[in-house]
């Protein structure tokens, strides 16, 4: 690889034939490159290096010089991340045809022998969705009169070039709420129509002339069996062949699913689907009939309700399913317009909300817990998921006794955002976004307890919190030590899981002067992961620190606010994340930057009466700050945008081996005030440290007020910080 030219230009290229981009942020990079048609396809990219740095030279089209760059690529140029070289050395590649291209050539000599004309390929199909041995066609290809003479032929090379056995034409599903599947088997002649698909190590059979399959649902039976739900008892209506019923079963670990269901061969492919992945029969109870009126009642902890595209003709029978003592969770879906993924959410919320009032229910509240987008169902049409928590509500006599709104804070969910959609909808309001759909580098697929105790940087020396419960607290006093060990032997007590819980947060070679960076701290491990772009700084904003985080399963932190923005990608493993916006401050009991309630009871569910009664004795106000909370589930491959202030505690899964996230935390803009020496991203500015002390003094001075007093005059300083400076 020759020199690298320096940098002529930030934003446009000079007359280039390659950018070089850090290893880290290539793959998405060469993504929004080749998404805009500037990158040479026809040369390999060569690994390099940038200032010291690993590095990827990536092949451009001449034309790049005269393009507008897409806004990746702008970024990581301001970023520094990456720079254009002049006549840089790239083999050429030679590629092998896609399917589509291939099926052409094929045919293409088919037609010509038949002495037929070229145009006949464009009746060929340019896509299709495989199942299992199957492909199933669009409805409207291979519909011209001439292929007759040829459909022998045809079909072989058809079924050839996309690498099946059948071949099968789609067909508009039913739209009737069955949904039922109207394909048409194509070849060979009376071909068996049944097939099975393996998706998650789950094995799926079905009719694909009688039942529908959603190749396009992948992301959301892998979030359906992550749920934290083992033991749980779940109702679902519209189960058809099982897409949600045997990932809970079989990776969720629930205890039971009554699973609805009115198509008779999918019920028959349910059935079928249970043997075939060992699920014993009394783990199912298999209920055919109308699933807006069959369920059972009060016996589920979840409810799912996968109809499209509207499922709310099963809301009623939905609830009447919940446990009575303390309800559960809808997972309900629906096509929405894109942009309006919330807004949706907090309607099926306020709908249920009327149907429980509407019933005589007057105890039970519904709230937001999530929204999922799936997939794309239709142009600037969504296929989404909402999580939505039903159940008796925060005993009202602690509610009142703080005044804080008790609506969920606004959360954005971006799928596979762009760095300026996130910049500009999340970080510049300062509003918190779950980003899914990221490319984090092969940590993702590698990371393992065993890979990670077998690394190069296995022996590098980390401080660990260790102690003997799974809720860590820093106040009213640490229940944890600190322990200096090498990353091995804390990976080991995260394998051994007995006695004790452990907990890393990465700091710099020296913790009191030096904020944490993953590549200089753990330089091997930090080429096996890639922070998107859209996880970092934005234009004219440094990078303060990129910290390595490592807990135990099960391992909860206590609930405390940064003053940096950042936000937390989540690399190996999963946790939830509970958020509490700036407005409810008054209520989290901070003693300088973390909370004084404990972590137990900040995850206690409605149930646990003993942290409620603890909360009405101690900490009155939290009751009300926890209702305005809202929790976000994190998979590998997701991310948080924590805007600061944003007080928020973390949950490792305890089903999985250990929880390995990364956060990325953003100096403030030039001209706002920061804490000098801040290494941690916790420290207070100031101004604002003398305000506090000011209030603490305050406070004092009023406690030597009889009662009336105190009251009247907290409420004149009350006023006079709603004043204009």
């Amino acid at each position: 690889m020759a020199p690298f030219a320096k940098t002529l230009c930030m934003h446009s290229p000079p007359a280039a034939l390659a950018l070089v981009i850090q290893t880290a942020h290539a793959k998405q990079v060469k993504d929004a490159l080749k998404r805009e048609h500037l990158l040479d396809l026809n040369r390999w990219s060569g690994h390099c290096a940038l200032h010291g740095t690993p590095a990827v030279a990536l092949p451009c089209l001449p034309c790049a010089s005269d393009a507008q760059l897409p806004p990746e690529v702008t970024t990581a140029l301001e970023a520094r991340l990456g720079e254009w070289q002049k006549n840089a050395s790239l083999p050429p590649r030679r590629r092998a045809k896609p399917p589509a291209a291939a099926l052409r050539d094929i045919v293409r000599v088919l037609l010509h022998a038949a002495s037929l004309p070229d145009e006949l390929l464009d009746d060929l199909p340019s896509r299709w969705e495989k199942l299992g041995d199957v492909a199933l066609l669009p409805e409207d290809c291979l519909r011209d009169e001439r292929w007759t003479d040829l459909h022998g032929k045809l079909y072989v090379a058809v079924a050839a070039a996309l690498g099946v056995s059948r071949l099968a034409r789609q067909s508009r599903i039913d739209p009737g709420p069955r949904r039922s599947s109207r394909a048409t088997m194509l070849w060979p002649p009376g071909a068996d129509s049944w097939t099975t698909v393996i998706e998650h190590g789950l094995q799926l059979s079905l009719d694909v002339t009688q039942s529908m399959f959603s190749s396009g649902n992948g992301t959301e039976k892998q979030r359906m069996a992550r749920l934290p739900a083992a033991g749980e008892t779940v109702v679902d209506r519209f189960s058809g062949i099982g897409y949600w019923t045997i990932p809970l079963l079989v990776h969720a670990r629930v205890s039971h699913v009554h699973a609805c269901e009115w198509n008779p061969p999918s019920i028959d492919a349910l059935k079928a689907n249970l043997a075939l992945n060992g699920i014993s029969a009394s783990a199912c109870t298999v209920l055919a009939g109308d699933c807006r009126e069959m369920a059972p009642h009060r016996v589920a902890h979840r409810v799912m309700l996968g109809l499209l595209p509207d499922a709310a003709c099963g809301y009623a029978v939905a609830l009447a399913a919940l446990r009575p003592d303390t309800g559960g969770v809808l997972h309900v879906h629906g096509c929405v317009r894109a942009g309006e993924q919330d807004a949706w959410g907090c309607g099926v919320a306020k709908e249920l909300q009327t149907l429980l009032l509407a019933s005589g229910n007057t105890s039970w509240t519904t709230r937001v817990l999530h929204v999922e987008v799936v997939k794309s169902y239709a142009p600037r049409v969504l296929h989404c998921v909402a999580d939505i928590k039903v159940g008796p509500a925060v005993s009202t006599s602690i509610a009142q006794q703080a005044p804080l709104a008790q609506s969920p804070p606004q959360l954005l969910h971006l799928h596979a955002p762009c760095a300026a959609h996130v910049h500009a909808t999340a970080v510049s309001t300062r509003t918190p976004a779950h980003l899914t759909g990221l490319d984090v580098g092969p940590c993702s697929s590698l990371w393992s307890l065993h890979h990670l105790q077998h690394h190069a940087d296995a022996d590098v020396p980390v401080t660990v919190h260790v102690g003997d419960s799974p809720h860590l607290n820093w106040h009213p006093t640490k229940n944890f030590t600190l322990r200096n060990m090498p990353l091995r032997e804390l990976l080991a007590m995260c394998h051994q899981r007995v006695g004790h819980f452990v907990y890393m947060r990465a700091v710099g070679s020296d913790p009191r002067t030096e904020p944490a960076c993953l590549a200089t701290s753990f330089p091997s491990l930090s080429t096996e992961v890639q922070l998107p772009l859209c996880c970092m700084p934005p234009a004219g904003r440094d990078t303060h620190s990129t910290v390595l985080r490592i807990a135990s399963p099960g391992l909860a932190l206590w609930l405390h606010y940064d003053a940096l923005d950042n936000c937390l990608v989540q690399l190996c493993g999963r946790k939830r994340v509970k958020l509490f916006p700036p407005s409810a401050a008054s209520g989290l009991y901070l003693s300088g930057s973390s909370s004084r309630v404990p972590t137990s009871c900040v995850w206690a569910d409605d149930s646990d009466e003993g942290c409620h009664a603890a909360i009405a004795t101690h900490f009155p106000r939290f009751a009300a700050a926890k209702a305005a909370c809202v929790e976000v589930c994190l998979n590998p491959g997701e991310a948080l945008v924590i805007p600061r202030y944003w007080a928020h505690s973390v949950l490792a899964d305890a089903d999985d081996d250990l929880s390995v996230a990364v956060n990325c935390f953003w100096h403030p803009p030039v001209g706002e005030p920061r804490a000098n020496d801040d290494v941690y991203g916790n420290a207070d500015p100031p101004a604002a440290t003398q305000a506090l002390q000011a209030a603490r003094a305050m406070a004092a001075a009023l406690a030597q007020l009889p009662p009336d007093a105190q009251k009247f005059y907290a409420s004149v300083a009350t006023g006079i910080l709603g004043q204009e400076p």
